[in-house]
């Protein structure tokens, strides 16, 4: 079976030439699992949730809008790339843990790639969710944002500042194994989303 995907690229907003994935999606996920795969990619911990804006919507959890409805706010597991206002956008913010708020611009190629993987997987649950093409940046520092930034503006981390507990500024700019990257990114972004559909979240 031939299945559609979408080639996107994940930056982050504050070193984008430095933080960044590129990668083909399956057409078919919904917004939280997008969102899954791309915490995966960039070696998150789930520690936090996500959310994403455009300029008329935010697509969040439901339990969020049970919890404190809004106008323009709606649940991101009822869209898709191809069917939020983001295919005429083609750019939209994702935001991982908004209290620490590691922001990414998230850029959609329009033209839909085929990929036939019915010998390879011939299960759908299977078949990978995104293919990793490149990328540069080891991780998510969970819950250091301000090391991060500190890092960012002097290149380096001294003492005073300690370290973080997910990443190291030592490696952060090493070259990603992306073939091993896309594999675990894949496996953890299932497992992830199975966990919350078994939670009801």
């Amino acid at each position: 079976m031939i299945y559609p995907y979408r080639k996107v690229k994940v930056s982050c907003n504050d070193c984008p030439e430095r933080f960044y994935r590129v990668f083909n999606v399956r057409e078919d996920l919904n917004l939280q699992e997008v969102g899954a795969l791309i915490i995966a990619y960039f070696q998150g911990v789930f520690e936090h949730m996500w959310v994403w804006r455009s300029k008329k919507y935010t697509y969040e959890d439901k339990t969020w809008l049970e919890d404190f409805p809004r106008k323009g706010n709606l649940d991101y597991a009822l869209y898709q790339l191809g069917n939020c206002e983001l295919n005429a956008a083609s750019e939209i913010t994702f935001e991982y843990d908004t209290g620490d708020g590691w922001e990414f611009t998230v850029k959609v190629d329009p033209e839909i790639e085929g990929h036939d993987f019915k010998t390879a997987y011939p299960r759908k649950s299977s078949v990978p969710w995104g293919i990793l093409l490149e990328g540069k940046g080891e991780c998510i520092w969970e819950d250091n944002r301000s090391l991060f930034n500190i890092f960012l503006e002097k290149g380096k981390l001294s003492k005073t500042y300690g370290v973080p507990w997910i990443g190291n500024p030592k490696t952060f700019d090493d070259p990603l194994d992306i073939q091993a990257l896309d594999k675990s990114a894949n496996a953890e972004a299932k497992a992830v989303m199975k966990k919350f559909k078994k939670a009801n979240v």
